[in-house]
């Protein structure tokens, strides 16, 4: 055999995190047991060796795995409890953590010049950590990392010039409100940046699965409190609150029920079964305790999107198991619009969806109506940022417990037109629709059940953030924003690796077929 046919093993020592942790471990205990000995202080022996722990983590240390703490902690986290019923009878054991994530922090650290949150500081930590390692040609974000496609960098810097022209058109020639147009627009400009972060860090399927683990991981934990607050608390009080949990929850929720099935009908796989009858009973018992509708739409419409992809006999199973399941749906939904006990509270829910005839519903009729009117007074650059909608028809009085309603509408696909008009909103909106094209352009070229997976699972997220944003200001939250940008992520990713389209996407002119892409539609042609 020639010399250069044989193999050879090379590891570098950033493929061996354990030794590298190892030698850490090392340097701490003698390091303290040294300056200990000189000083007999452990604050000043602490100090250098925080000193040397932040250079081997700059060093050492994946971004993607800060990136997972925070996608675990925004989940985890307990929202407002002015935002929650019953929430002046308890404080939520995470709020803090909400606290410090969502708010800004001078209302945390009594440094009036904090005026941003948490979250915000993270994200520009993130960047300029990742462009010093870029400078110091550090390539520990690089190693095992799938590429992505310019498709995804291209739609994501107009994303982000979109926002910042808004900002120019609305506040600097229109002259709107610059402090409340900061507070429209700070999930929809770091969305972008997000969005490139995960690209960059995230190295493929393998860690997507770790976010949507940590994603379900966090509301199993979530529920426990919910569940605690109800059993000792709104109980013993005779409280029935409307709902335990806060609209963004409904995110998290669909997410987790929505993997769980995926991965089931993708991989027919005992273990994925068990956690569906055990783990997705537990979060099912968390829909119900959330009692929103807009949450039951949800996980229908993920439910149905991973339906029609799928192919093979597992479709045929559960299309014959959904016919077979009619009759039972249909007394079950007759039989609840006149029973009043609890199990009958989600063919309510289902019900009001269709005849949309309670004073929620009529409440909304009527902000469309008023955004459909701001709207027909610019249909080609909207208002910009820092306007309020025009209330041509005054609806219930929200402004005590909302009084920035003008500013934000509830229905934030319909406020981001009047926001943006024709050109705005196709530069904020292009990410999805070529996050969704991607996602299902890979899926049809998946070559393993955990590729069709992790495809059918971006799709959902992205049609998930939609719903949610027409439904209730799912723009505005940093579980929607983390969630949106790790499925824009992993689809751009998913494309360029199983061959449904190029690294390098040329938009204008013509181009010659790529290699990959030609293979893999002959093997797809092949198997259809």
């Amino acid at each position: 055999m020639p010399a250069a046919a044989v193999p050879v093993s090379r590891r570098t020592p950033a493929a061996q995190p354990g030794r590298g942790i190892l030698l850490f471990i090392i340097l701490v205990v003698t390091s303290i047991s040294a300056l200990l000995l000189l000083f007999g202080d452990p604050i000043v022996a602490a100090v250098p060796l925080l000193l040397v722990g932040a250079v081997y983590l700059f060093t050492s240390l994946p971004l993607r795995v800060p990136l997972y703490g925070l996608v675990f902690c925004a989940a985890v986290s307990d929202s407002l409890p002015i935002e929650l019923p019953g929430g002046t009878l308890w404080e939520p054991p995470l709020y803090p953590l909400y606290s410090l994530l969502f708010e800004n922090l001078n209302k945390v650290v009594p440094i009036e010049a904090l005026r941003f949150s948490g979250v915000d500081l993270l994200y520009v930590l993130s960047l300029l950590l990742l462009g010093a390692r870029a400078l110091l040609r550090i390539r520990v974000d690089r190693m095992g990392r799938l590429p992505v496609t310019s498709a995804l960098y291209v739609v994501a810097a107009l994303a982000f010039v979109g926002v910042v022209w808004l900002e120019v058109w609305g506040v600097g020639v229109r002259g709107g409100d610059f402090r409340q147009s900061l507070w429209q627009i700070r999930q929809l400009l770091w969305l972008p940046t997000v969005t490139v972060l995960f690209a960059l860090t995230l190295r493929g399927v393998r860690d997507f699965d770790h976010v949507l683990n940590l994603i379900m991981a966090a509301s199993c934990l979530k529920l426990i409190s919910v569940v605690w607050f109800y059993i000792t608390v709104a109980r013993p009080l005779a409280f029935e609150p409307a709902t335990l949990t806060s609209h963004y929850d409904s995110i998290l929720f669909t997410i987790s029920i929505a993997t769980l099935i995926s991965r089931y009908v993708h991989t027919t796989h005992w273990k994925y079964l068990v956690l569906l009858g055990t783990v997705g009973v537990w979060i099912m018992l968390g829909v119900v305790l959330n009692n929103r509708r807009l949450c039951f739409v949800n996980i229908a419409v993920s439910v149905f999107m991973i339906f029609i992809m799928l192919r093979g006999p597992m479709k045929r199973v559960l299309t014959r198991l959904a016919v077979y399941s009619l009759p039972f749906a249909f007394v079950y939904l007759s039989v609840g619009q006149v029973a009043n006990g609890k199990i009958f509270k989600p063919a309510k829910l289902v019900t009001s969806v269709v005849k949309q005839d309670d004073r929620s519903s009529s409440t909304r009729d009527v902000e469309n109506y008023n955004l459909l009117v701001t709207l027909k007074q610019s249909k080609l650059l909207g208002s910009g940022w820092g306007h309020e909608y025009v209330e041509e028809v005054v609806g219930d009085d929200i402004s005590l417990a909302y009084p920035q309603y003008r500013y934000m509408a509830h229905n934030g696909v319909l406020w981001l037109w009047t926001i943006g008009g024709l050109t705005g909103f196709t530069l904020l909106w292009m990410p999805i629709s070529i996050g969704i094209f991607l996602a299902r352009r890979a899926y049809l070229f998946a070559r393993s059940p955990a590729e069709r997976s992790a495809a059918a699972l971006s799709i959902c997220m992205i049609v998930t953030y939609m719903l949610q944003a027409w439904g209730d200001i799912g723009t505005q939250h940093l579980n929607s924003t983390l969630t949106l940008a790790v499925a824009l992520a992993m689809a751009a990713k998913l494309a360029v690796s199983t061959g449904a389209v190029p690294r390098r996407y040329r938009f204008f002119g013509t181009r010659r077929e790529h290699p990959s892409v030609a293979a893999t539609a002959s093997w797809v042609g092949g198997v259809q």
